[in-house]
């Protein structure tokens, strides 16, 4: 059941510019396989479009892509496993070689924080989880604003997360939260916790439902939303939790319209709305 949603994973994982108040869409499969190409759709204009972006050098789908700052996108991972990555500038829309990962990497997560003064500063991205060839992963890589041009080996995660979700807690996003996921065994319901002044991993809060190959978003400095997903029975899901970032709990969140496994999910500037 894994590994059919892993091969059906449409893994467009929409960004939002709030700059320019667009959104990316990357890679992907059809009916042919992995896709290289790119789609934007501008929120600009009164009507909603989707025009041809910039084609990456990799077909990736089961990619993740996190936001370097406000005038990049990093994408890493494709479906197949891969070191490589590639960076998008979001000036030129046009894609350059990025650094690459120590360890291949499928269907894995990706998010970005800040490490706090006290701990030297900067930006951080840290990659989670995925599969290798070989098996599902419990490690992490680390890009750090100090060192841009290579990944850095991060702290081991409890357990292996394939196929999860990640995203930074906080107005400072001084930690970043990585939720359920898949260890091969079975869906998970745990997440964890790395606090980014000290690399340590935690146990984070437990979701009501145990999910893999869900959304995450994050609503407000305050609030995480989690998105739909598959259990460990056929058939996607429409539930949806938030996690109070204050009081460290999820409760439940609205119903979506339709079932959905290995969705995305986005902010929309300015209006605050969830793009799925």
């Amino acid at each position: 059941h894994e590994q059919e949603a892993s091969v059906a994973l449409v893994h467009a994982l929409a960004s939002s510019d709030a700059a320019r108040q667009a959104f990316v869409i990357f890679g992907g499969s059809d009916s042919e396989g992995p896709l290289a190409t790119t789609e934007l759709l501008s929120c600009n204009t009164d009507s909603l479009v989707f025009t041809a972006g910039p084609s990456m050098a990799e077909s990736r789908s089961g990619c993740a892509v996190v936001p370097l700052g406000g005038s990049a996108m990093l994408v890493v991972g494709s479906s197949t496993g891969s070191t490589s990555s590639e960076v998008l500038n979001l000036s030129s829309l046009t894609f350059a070689p990025g650094p690459c990962l120590a360890t291949r990497r499928a269907t894995c997560a990706a998010a970005a924080g800040r490490r706090p003064a006290s701990a030297g500063g900067g930006f951080v991205v840290v990659v989670f989880g995925g599969r290798d060839r070989r098996a599902r992963l419990d490690s992490t890589e680390v890009l750090d604003e100090a060192s841009p041009s290579a990944f850095q080996p991060g702290p081991r995660l409890a357990a292996c997360r394939n196929l999860c979700a990640a995203a930074a807690l906080g107005a400072d996003r001084s930690r970043l939260i990585v939720v359920g996921g898949h260890d091969g065994r079975q869906p998970l319901a745990s997440t964890e916790i790395l606090d980014l002044e000290t690399m340590r991993v935690s146990p984070g809060p437990k979701l009501a439902t145990a999910r893999f190959s869900c959304a995450v978003v994050r609503l407000d400095d305050s609030r995480i939303l989690v998105v739909g997903g598959v259990g460990s029975t056929p058939g996607g899901f429409a539930s949806t939790e938030i996690l109070d970032v204050r009081e460290m709990r999820f409760r439940p969140g609205p119903r979506l319209g339709t079932s959905r496994s290995g969705c995305a999910a986005a902010l929309v500037p300015p209006s605050g709305s969830v793009l799925v």
